[in-house]
């Protein structure tokens, strides 16, 4: 069923042992997988699989953190990211204010008490907006307990007495200089009321390791006046109308990631002896760079901050009626006032090095409008929030809560599918795995496709999320949508013309998946699969069914179990965009039946029926074997299938040919033949499969392709060769790949195989990637065929193109090629005169996890 909505903003803390569980569901929080799994995900957010836990290296002085940011979308697609999450130890470099080392105060300070003590000596007072809206609602797991001898710093035990190490006096030593120096450097801004209250000033020119700055247009240049915060105790500030923000990025980089910043100092870690750090430090090694708003929100604060801080900025936002703030410190430049409303990743300044000795950009997430010390002066376990006694501030990991805060679609407003042509699937998950639907223009196309997206009624800008709307010919439109789960899912070709869609999903960094868009003219009212398994060890099984229509409908799922023959079945009621996902544990059976009608009237009656979208998910290895498979449609069902290749020849690998009896009265005989690569035997068997049954052969040593079924009903004299004995069967693949990569792909009746075929993507330059195309000639004579990709000259590439001789297979690689479409078309001879029916399927292998997918056949 779809995500619980939460009216409250996601910062609850989740343990790794329910993350494991509920995270990596095919579905995400809202995958298949019962009541329990429901309930769970109406408390809990998704979380990023590396980056729900801060690295335990944040106990240590040399604190590594790593993220867990998605690719993005123009990345390569099933690319590790790496490179940008390298938590270096901070570099020599001043830091915020220096903490004071005696007792904490007896009791917590009144939250919302006005005085804030930013340094030894300086007073700095910044009173909370009247009208901001109320502090975020959320349980603090660290509010520290009223006794100060309690509360002390645990690190570093007060008076230097022998729990101090020499290590610890010697880091007090080198802190004696330095606090002397904070304290000049904080003594000499409370003397220079003019740089608290306005700008800082214009940059002379740019210093070694700087970059010119050139302002956006309509920019203001630097150093323009904001009117300021008045800093009088007990002054009220204006109350702002603050926009409500629609989720939140990264301040630098691209925004999904800190791309070209290094973390140096993580939240919680280490500099010196401070312990503590209330934020995350972003550095280039050089100032300039644009500096962007988190979120919407309004400018509360800017000026020159006391002590170390440097030019800062604070932003306030509305996430679902609560108040949060983001904090901006040692900006070279601030482009923006006091006031102003900022959009979401809104240039608002440059990284600079204003009261540090490097230049970088520190960033808080908190809940309130206060300058605080930047380090909380005491050792926190890695955690995602802390709360300050001294100052009363809540403070978020700010990874964390953007990687869990990236976008509140459930705010997004209702859209319509538009009219066009339609190409739909059951689900879409950018929370369990990185997922991206893929919307490809074949290079031979008449003119432009304008595509649009539609995920369970919610309607993303392909633009912001993509490479827009509008696809030529011979391009790829690829968008991913943060943090959006759900189904159904559609892809529109608004403008009306055949484009080739599909799904590609990277689940939990190691197995890969393709599902293509299902044409609306092939929905179904009747789907069937051959086998259904929630009872082997490490299987997990769940059919979802979604409702393009809008109607309220009523459907069924149902199976023989093979234990003892036990029908299985579930009836669900299904409204108009939605969709439901069930399992059946400890069941294992088929084949399996789904078939939907009007809610309230009765399957018997064709009038009743409606058509729905279907498909089945598997996760395998411990959930890191993901395949999803379209159900086969009634009208689909064949006496006569095909696949390209079948391998059982080495070790670790196993081969499932499935057949399964549709029929509820006679016995079929089926066989499945094809020729050995090694010896160039004939392989073949035959096997008769009862009404509602199943058959499973393997071929154990055996290698080759293509793979031929054929069904007639059983009886003395009846042969496939009378087309009158014929009798459609449900026919799949099923794949074990190194003993924990699982596939299925169903087969190709005859009647289906055409002479050209397409993909949206290849790709054999992706870490860990590789990626086959095979094409299969299905005839008794010979056939040419060419492989083209676009953007890649495929006339000298060897196997592109050829004479393909009968019952015998090509199989092309394009070493260190990435890109598409790609398409394969085939004739009868090298002049091309003739279209020649051939069978085409890409094999892709990623990080040892196995995926091969038929191609679309355009209409």
């Amino acid at each position: 069923m779809p995500a619980a909505r939460s009216d409250s903003i996601r910062v609850w803390e989740i343990p790794r042992s329910a993350h494991e569980e509920d995270h990596r569901s095919p579905g995400g929080p809202a995958a298949p997988g019962g009541a329990a799994r429901d309930a769970q995900a109406a408390v809990q957010p998704p979380l990023q699989h590396k980056q729900d836990r801060l690295a335990d290296g944040c106990r240590l002085r040399r604190a590594q953190q790593p993220l867990g940011d998605r690719q993005a979308p123009g990345q390569a697609m099933g690319r590790q990211d790496r490179g940008d999450h390298r938590g270096r130890r901070h570099r020599q470099r001043g830091h915020p204010a220096v903490r004071r080392r005696h007792p904490l105060p007896a009791a917590v300070p009144d939250p919302d008490a006005a005085v804030h003590l930013s340094g030894p000596g300086l007073r700095l007072f910044l009173h909370a907006a009247a009208g901001g809206g109320p502090v975020l609602p959320i349980p603090f797991p660290h509010r520290f307990p009223a006794d100060g001898a309690q509360a002390r710093d645990r690190r570093l035990p007060q008076g230097g007495g022998p729990a101090v190490s020499q290590a610890h006096r010697a880091g007090m030593r080198l802190a004696v200089p330095l606090l002397a120096l904070l304290l000049a450097a904080a003594v000499w801004a409370a003397r220079e009321p003019s740089r608290l209250e306005g700008s800082p000033p214009a940059a002379d020119g740019p210093a070694a390791g700087e970059r010119n700055l050139t302002y956006p247009e309509g920019a203001p240049g630097p150093g323009l006046p904001g009117p300021p915060v008045v800093m009088d105790y007990g002054a009220p500030q204006p109350a702002y109308t603050v926009p409500p923000s629609t989720g939140f990025d990264f301040p630098v980089g691209t925004g999904r990631k800190h791309d070209g910043f290094e973390m140096n100092n993580c939240f919680g870690c280490d500099y010196l002896y401070y312990w503590g750090h209330e934020g995350e430090d972003f550095d280039n090694g050089r100032a300039g760079d644009w500096v962007y708003s988190a979120s919407e929100g309004v400018v509360v604060w800017r000026g020159l901050g006391p002590g170390a801080w440097g030019n800062v900025m604070i932003i306030q936002h509305n996430v679902r009626g609560a108040t949060i703030y983001t904090q901006y410190a040692h900006m070279r430049d601030m482009l923006v006032s006091v006031g102003d409303p900022v959009g979401r990743r809104q240039i608002i300044g440059t990284v600079g090095m204003t009261g540090t000795t490097a230049p970088h950009l520190h960033f808080e997430v908190k809940d309130r409008p206060l300058i605080g010390h930047g380090y909380i002066g005491w050792y926190f376990p890695p955690s995602n929030t802390v709360y300050d006694p001294d100052t009363g501030i809540t403070y978020f990991s700010p990874s964390w809560f953007i990687n869990n805060n990236r976008y509140y679609w459930d705010l997004w407003p209702f859209t319509a599918v538009p009219e066009g042509r339609h190409y739909y699937w059951t689900w879409y998950d950018n929370a369990g795995g990185r997922n991206w639907v893929l919307m490809a223009n074949p290079e031979d196309g008449a003119g432009a496709l304008t595509f649009d997206v539609n995920v369970r009624g919610i309607c993303p800008d392909l633009t912001t999320f993509g490479t827009g709307p509008q696809v030529s010919p011979g391009q790829v439109s690829r968008p991913s949508f943060p943090w959006l789960t759900g189904g159904p899912v559609v892809a529109t070709s608004t403008t009306g013309g055949a484009g080739v869609v599909s799904q590609r999903v990277i689940w939990g960094s190691h197995s890969i998946e393709e599902v293509p868009g299902i044409d609306s003219s092939r929905l179904s009212s009747h789907y069937y699969w051959p086998w259904y398994d929630m009872k082997t060890p490490g299987f997990k099984d769940w059919v979802l069914v979604a409702n393009p229509g809008d109607e309220d409908l009523a459907v069924s799922v149902s199976f023989r179990n093979a234990s003892d023959g036990a029908l299985v079945e579930g009836v669900y009621a299904l409204g108009p965009g939605a969709s439901v996902t069930p399992q059946f544990p400890g069941r294992m059976g088929g084949p399996v039946e789904v078939k939907a009608w009007v809610y309230g009237r009765s399957w018997d009656d064709p009038a009743h029926r409606r058509p729905v979208i279907a498909s089945q998910r598997m996760l395998l290895d411990g959930n890191r074997s993901f395949n999803e498979m379209p159900g086969i449609p009634e009208g689909e069902l064949s006496d006569h299938y095909f696949w390209t290749w079948y391998d059982e020849s080495a070790p670790g690998l196993k081969d499932w040919v499935l057949i399964a009896n549709p029929s509820s009265t006679e016995t079929v005989t089926a066989s499945v033949s094809f020729t050995d690569r090694a010896d160039g035997q004939a392989v073949t068997s035959v096997f008769d499969v009862a009404p509602g049954a199943s058959a499973t052969p393997r071929f154990p040593g055996k290698m080759g392709g293509p793979v031929e079924v054929k069904a007639w009903v059983r009886g003395e004299g009846r042969s496939w060769e009378d087309p009158a004995d014929r009798r459609p069967v449900i026919a799949t693949q099923r794949s074990l790949w190194g003993g924990y990569s699982f596939d299925e792909m169903a087969g190709t009746a005859s009647t289906a195989l055409a002479d050209e075929y397409h993909w949206t993507w290849y790709d054999m330059q992706s870490d860990g990637m590789k990626n086959w195309v095979l094409v299969s000639n299905t005839n008794a004579f010979p056939i040419y065929y060419e492989i083209s990709l676009a953007g890649v000259d495929t006339s000298a590439w060897p196997g592109a193109r050829g004479t393909l001789p009968a019952g015998t297979n090509a199989n092309v690689v394009f070493g260190g090629r990435m890109g598409g479409p790609v398409a394969v078309r085939a004739w009868t001879d090298g002049g091309k005169g003739t279209p020649a029916a051939v069978l085409a399927s890409q094999r892709v292998l990623y990080t040892g996890y196995f995926n091969e997918v038929t191609g679309t056949v355009l209409p």
